[in-house]
């Protein structure tokens, strides 16, 4: 039986290791247009969970009120900017105690019957906040119920999502897209 030898070294050898710079861009080339079909998907993607994020986080913020309001045994009122970007709540006549603001890319809908709020009420707001136009009050009771009431979040996207809250249980829906 032969025994085969292997006499070449590796400067000697014609094999060389690793890739060349063809085969570098290539790949490069392939990776690149797979990126940019599956960007925009996933950008709308993102876009869309932040939307439902922020619609989500309305919805308990006024479960939030309607259980402050039954547990502390007061009325409470909920009020959103006109086409803009903040919630407020507080008790019944009083100044606000709670708030939260959607996202850059999301505005509350054109409040019906909007109306510019009392000082009283926005007593540690921005001052700039008194010339805000405000939807009219939603009401939560201490007894459960609430003023019926119904408003729209919409994104730069034109996605439109509505807020339900049924006057005589107080529930809180949100309409699904």
């Amino acid at each position: 039986m032969k025994r085969l030898t292997h006499s070449c070294t590796l400067v000697d050898c014609n094999w060389r290791a690793g890739f060349t710079l063809f085969e570098l861009l290539l790949t490069t080339a392939i990776l690149a247009a797979m990126l940019g079909i599956a960007l925009p998907s996933v950008t709308r993607i993102a876009a869309q969970q932040r939307f439902l994020s922020e619609t989500g986080d309305v919805v308990k913020f006024l479960n939030e009120v309607r259980r402050k309001s039954i547990q502390e045994n007061q009325s409470y009122d909920v009020y959103f900017v006109s086409s803009g970007e903040f919630i407020i709540s507080g008790p019944s006549g009083s100044s606000f105690d709670s708030k939260i603001e959607l996202g850059e890319d999301v505005l509350f809908s054109e409040a019906v019957n909007a109306h510019q709020l009392s000082e009283e009420i926005l007593d540690s707001a921005p001052a700039d906040w008194l010339t805000k136009s405000w939807s009219p009050v939603i009401m939560f009771r201490p007894d459960g119920t609430s003023s019926d009431s119904e408003f729209s979040i919409e994104d730069i996207n034109g996605r439109i999502r509505t807020i339900r809250v049924r006057g005589l249980t107080g529930q809180v829906t949100l309409e699904s897209i």
